[in-house]
């Protein structure tokens, strides 16, 4: 795990800090791991098992393509 791919944030009612990790999905034609918040959003839905599966536009190539949301 990369220092980039978490957040750090304070929580005064316990005081102390929170790490979160950056959601991440994969393009299926430039073959990269892109975080969720540089995609341009077109659809979420529910796969078959519960999982977020998130339609998107990658930034890289511009290509519309589906993947899981990984964190």
């Amino acid at each position: 795990m990369k220092k980039s791919e978490l957040t750090r944030s304070y929580n005064s009612n316990w005081k102390k800090y929170q790490f979160q990790r950056k959601i991440q999905v994969y393009c299926s034609h430039c073959k990269m791991w892109i975080n969720e918040d540089t995609t341009e959003f077109i659809n979420i839905e529910e796969g078959m098992q519960g999982e977020d599966k998130l339609t998107f536009k990658c930034p890289d190539c511009g290509q519309t393509s589906t993947s899981r949301r990984y964190s």
